[in-house]
This record gives structure tokens, C-alpha cells and sequence, in this order.
């Protein structure tokens, strides 16, 4: 019996990091953009009199503020874990941004769920409540334990 050898497409890439989807997505909508206002730049320049400073400032200061953006904002955003739902979130500690009497909201890494007391009691806006459970899309919560 001989072995099946796996097609380039099936083989694990070593070497390099991958880059991510979302990542790739951004730097291609850069690219596509940084390339555009090149053109366009060098279109208007034929037809009227743009001083250089012009023609090399704006595509250094599209490449600074696409860069800067991304180191500020989109690469926590791309690189976060992705989740598959409110059942992931189950051991997660949250904070109540509302009171929950025994429903009210609770804030997770930024994201604001529906949140239902576990055993039905007031816990008061600000506390630490751990998710023990989801029943539909509202996650159900309760005070963490201190005996831990």
C-alpha cells in the first residue's frame, strides 16, 4: 500500500506566521486605498500644478494614520478569540451594569449581555457576579462564591 501524499493546499504552512483573516482583509483594503489616491493623485497632477510637498505628503500621511489605526485599535480587535456564543462565557466573571432584580445587564470585555439572577436575588449595579448558566440568549449569574 502506498502513501497518499498531501496537495499543497493540504499541507500545514511552516516558516512564516500566518497572517489572520481580518488582518489580511485590512491590509489588502490599504493597499487598494494607498494605490487609489496614487493614481488619483497623479491624474489631478497632470492637469493642474500640485506643489511635490503634496504629491509625496499625503500618501506618507495615508500610510502613518493606516498604520497607527491599526496598532491602536483593529489589532486587539482582530487578534480577541473568537466566540461561538453566550455559552463560552459560562466561569466568565462579569461586572452588573444594571441592578439585576432579577433581571437587568451585565457587562463582559466591553460587550453588554441580558442577565437574569441565577437564584433570583437583587445583586446591585457594579457588583462582580460570576455566569453559571445561558437560557436563551440571557446568561444567568450569580454572586462569586468568596470560599474559592
Amino acid at each position: 500500500m502506498t502513501a497518499r501524499k498531501d496537495s499543497p493546499t493540504r499541507r500545514k504552512r511552516r516558516g512564516a506566521p500566518r497572517i489572520s483573516k481580518g488582518a489580511g482583509a485590512y491590509l489588502v483594503r490599504e493597499v487598494a486605498e494607498f494605490a487609489l489616491l496614487i493614481a488619483a493623485l497623479a491624474i489631478v497632477g497632470s492637469f493642474t500644478n500640485i506643489p511635490a510637498w503634496v504629491l509625496i505628503g499625503l500618501p506618507i500621511a495615508k500610510a502613518f494614520t493606516s498604520a497607527g489605526f491599526y496598532v491602536l485599535f483593529l489589532r486587539r480587535a482582530i487578534q480577541r478569540p473568537a466566540r461561538a456564543g453566550a455559552e463560552d462565557l459560562i466561569g466568565r466573571t462579569a461586572k452588573a451594569s444594571t441592578p439585576l432584580q432579577p433581571g437587568g445587564q451585565i457587562k463582559v470585555d466591553g460587550e453588554i449581555w441580558s442577565a437574569r439572577s441565577a437564584d433570583g436575588c437583587t445583586i446591585a449595579p457594579y457588583n462582580n457576579v460570576e455566569i453559571v448558566g445561558v437560557r436563551g440568549t440571557t446568561v444567568l449569574v450569580a454572586l462569586p462564591n468568596i470560599d474559592k
